[in-house]
């Protein structure tokens, strides 16, 4: 569930400083920055391949919505996986996790260090290639 989460998170769209939402992921500002998003090690890591797979979530309306029982069935058939009812009921959890952080993104990620978010000497560039653009 929590590597669904992260991912989630660094698939989500911040507010830019006018309050509106922005043009970048967390992921996309991150690398921007130099760092990266940090993933958890995972006990099941098949569970997480077949969720990106599937898709971890289907579009909606709104946004990005959970994986129905209905689309994750379709998808395990076409990909001939038989899934254990466990398996399935971990993919949809995870679907819903993913969308769950994907739709309401913090600051920080559900997961590691926030520090691994960017690296010290590019953002000092770039604040420093800014500054003296204003001179």
């Amino acid at each position: 569930m929590l590597a669904a989460r992260q991912l989630g998170w660094a698939h989500s769209v911040p507010e830019g400083p006018d309050g509106k939402r922005g043009d970048k992921s967390q992921l996309e500002i991150a690398r921007d920055n130099g760092g990266d998003v940090p993933m958890p090690d995972q006990r099941c890591p098949y569970l997480f391949d077949w969720l990106c797979l599937a898709g971890p979530a289907q579009s909606g309306g709104m946004g990005p919505i959970a994986l129905t029982a209905a689309e994750l069935q379709a998808w395990a058939q076409g990909a001939a996986i038989d899934l254990q009812p466990w398996e399935f009921q971990v993919l949809q959890r995870a679907s819903r996790a993913y969308c769950a952080a994907y739709s309401s993104p913090d600051d920080f990620p559900p997961f590691g260090d926030s520090d691994e978010l960017y690296d010290d000497d590019v953002v000092a560039e770039k604040l420093s290639a800014g500054l003296s653009k204003l001179l």
